[in-house]
């Protein structure tokens, strides 16, 4: 009996240890884990141009089982840490950035949280600098003005401006734009080319740039000449007055300022010059009339300025005085003169005429037609000339020579000679007061082109060149030309040809280049011209072999740095011949690359 008590001892032992692991278990399950902190902020705002200036609100993360000790802020642009819960930062590029914050608590563990701010690109200034590539002469001043504006054109005060500049002095190479957003300073240099640049800087507004090219050069000399319509007037009569303004080479110079001095018997009263003062033109010329006032001899000085040159001068007089209108009644009566002259001349002589014996001859260079050079009197009928007379012909195209009618003859034969371009053809006469003009033609019948190719035979290195020359042939032969272009359309089977080619009015030909390609074989050249056409053939043949001008090797032609010696082939600015085969060589060659001979040192 005693094992069954102490058996049933042992089961309620066990059983009360069960009942204590189950309680110690669920006591285990019931206790807690700590948790990391959950990080959130808010960015406001979130998007806008630069400089953006952002508010970062943290308020938002919590720790479910703790407290939050430290708040990490990072910003995206900079490799930068910030702490605090609430925090600003400004942007001042543009771009997306990752804006995050990682929060920790008092157990250091740790929660992220990340979110993205764009920044688009904001206001920039635009650098504007006054003149913009100037000559001017040494030690000359020249005003520098840098315009600093916004993108829409608004001028910025306030900026600061930086100069940039490799040589030469300015007064003050730095400063601030004045309310009208303008910095000015004063360059002053040698002779050179100088590039200049202007950096304009302001807070919150992205930086601006500009450059400009100042030339210092040796001034030259102003050529000035002034020219007046009359150098004498009545009193209060004008006269117009052109100044011309040219460089030391003859070139017109427009933009030069011109200012006219105007004096009579010591005073600068009594005469009126307008406009007074201006620049020149395009042509070099600057125009003003002068009203004389006063009589006596007054005189008009020009003086001339530009920048780069020397101060130029001239000076026109004029002569102001009554009686000026019987000058004018003999001229006209002088005129009169002529006039009756002239139509007593045509009256006695008659009218010139030109009568063609032949309307067309072929445009062969050599066929003759007889023209006919008469005088009639207003009836159409020949006057006989009681004298010698002269008369000059001439021909748009083919020759002739001028001709005399003899006195007591009604007339006299020309011959004109035809040559070989088709087409009208005028011929005019001349003598004295009189002219005459008649067409004919010089007829041409385009029978086939010929082609013409030299030379035949070139590398096929892709550089070599062959002349194609055209020409157009009657059906005598003769090559002849037109009054307007001959088109010729050219082709090739290998290489490349330019094309088209025209043969010009008056010429017997056009010539094209037949460029060769690197492959070797035979290129057939077709000149087409409508209906007619023609072949020619070119080889292109491998390359020979050539050599090293350094060293003197063998090289493949396709190489340029030579295997043996690692040179290139000297520069060629300067050139001499082959002591051997008379091939033009850079003179700095050792050897000739053609035929490989040492060259004389």
């Amino acid at each position: 009996m005693n094992w069954i008590k102490n058996m049933m001892k042992k089961v309620e032992i066990i059983k009360f240890l069960l009942v204590l692991i189950i309680l110690c278990s669920s006591v285990a399950a019931e206790s807690p884990v700590n948790q990391p902190p959950e990080a959130y902020f808010t960015a406001s705002p979130s998007s806008g141009q630069s400089p953006l200036t952002v508010q970062f609100d943290a308020s938002g993360s919590e720790d479910m089982d703790g407290t939050i000790v430290s708040y990490d802020w990072f910003f995206g642009d900079v490799n930068k840490k910030y702490d605090g819960n609430i925090v600003s930062y400004t942007y001042k590029n543009f771009g997306t950035f990752d804006a995050s914050l990682k929060v920790t608590d008092d157990s250091g563990l740790t929660g992220v949280y990340t979110t993205k701010i764009t920044v688009s690109n904001g206001p920039s200034l635009s650098v504007t600098i006054i003149p913009d590539q100037i000559s001017v002469g040494p030690g000359e001043s020249l005003p520098i003005r840098v315009n600093v504006t916004g993108k829409d054109g608004t001028p910025i005060p306030g900026a600061l401006v930086t100069l940039s500049y490799t040589r030469g002095n300015f007064d003050r190479d730095s400063g601030n734009t004045d309310p009208k957003g303008q910095f000015s300073s004063n360059f002053k240099a040698s002779e050179g080319t100088y590039r200049i640049s202007a950096t304009a800087t302001k807070t919150g507004i992205s930086q601006g740039y500009g450059e400009t090219t100042v030339k210092v050069m040796t001034k030259n000399n102003l050529s000035v000449e002034i020219v007046s319509t009359s150098g004498s007037i009545e009193p209060n009569g004008t006269s117009t007055i052109r100044v011309t303004v040219k460089d030391s080479g003859g070139a017109p110079l427009g933009d030069a300022f011109v200012k006219l001095k105007h004096e009579v018997n010591g005073t600068e009263d009594g005469g009126q010059v307008i406009p007074a003062s201006g620049y020149t033109d395009s042509s070099g010329q600057f125009t003003s009339t002068f009203t004389g006032i006063l009589e006596g001899m007054h005189s008009i000085k020009a003086i001339v300025t530009k920048k780069g040159f020397n101060p130029g001068s001239g000076e026109v007089n004029f002569d102001v005085k009554a009686g000026n209108s019987i000058i004018f009644m003999i001229l006209v009566f002088l005129l009169i003169i002529i006039i009756v002259t002239a139509f007593q001349e045509f009256w006695v002589k008659g009218r010139l005429q030109l009568i063609p014996l032949k309307t067309e001859v072929p445009c062969d260079g050599k066929s003759p037609i007889p023209i006919k050079v008469q005088f009639v009197d207003p009836s159409g009928k020949p006057k006989i000339q009681k004298k010698n007379c002269m008369v000059e012909l001439k021909s748009s195209s083919g020759t002739i020579q001028n001709a005399m009618i003899l006195a007591g003859k009604e007339s006299v034969e020309a011959i004109l000679t035809s040559s070989h371009v088709c087409g009208l053809v005028n011929v005019n006469a001349r003598s004295g007061f009189h002219k005459a003009t008649t067409k004919v033609n010089f007829a041409g019948h385009v029978a086939g082109i010929v082609l013409e190719v030299a030379p035949v035979k070139i590398p096929a290195d892709g550089l070599s060149i062959s002349s194609a020359v055209v020409k157009v042939m009657d059906d005598k032969g003769n090559f002849i030309t037109s009054l307007d272009d001959w088109v010729i359309e050219l082709t090739t089977s290998l290489g490349t040809v330019a094309s088209p080619v025209k043969i010009t009015p008056g010429t017997l030909s056009g010539i094209a280049i037949l460029t060769s390609c690197k492959r070797t074989g035979t290129a057939t050249v077709t000149a087409t011209m409508g209906k007619f056409r023609c072949e020619k053939k070119v080889e292109f043949e491998e390359l020979a072999e050539r050599y090293c001008m350094h060293c003197g090797d063998p090289l493949k032609r396709e190489i340029n740095t030579c295997p043996n010696c690692k040179k290139t082939p000297p520069p060629n600015t300067e050139i001499k011949e082959c002591n051997s085969c008379q091939t033009v060589i850079p003179a700095l060659a050792s050897f000739c690359d053609r035929c490989g001979a040492k060259q004389p040192v």
